[in-house]
């Protein structure tokens, strides 16, 4: 029961582990942000685990990732690497 004057929160969290999905810092976050778009292409208030050695998990995720950029869920910002 949220009171009147507060509003609705919602979450979702996208995992990682280090060094069972990765032992490389850039692919550690990659994975996690994989994760985060299954978790919230999936609903909300949702906890979903990297799992990349996992052929169909990958697969899903980049899927994930590409229907919430087309859908403008999530904001995608370039950036040079220097």
């Amino acid at each position: 029961n949220v009171p009147p004057h507060l509003p609705e929160i919602t979450l979702s969290i996208g995992v990682s582990a280090f060094p069972l999905d990765a032992t490389d810092h850039d692919d550690l976050i990659r994975f996690a942000r994989l994760a985060l778009y299954v978790a919230k292409t999936g609903g909300t208030n949702r906890v979903v685990a990297a799992d990349p050695k996992n052929a169909r998990w990958a697969s899903d995720a980049r899927a994930a990732f590409v229907r919430s950029v087309t859908e403008q869920q999530m904001p995608v910002s370039l950036q040079e690497r220097r």
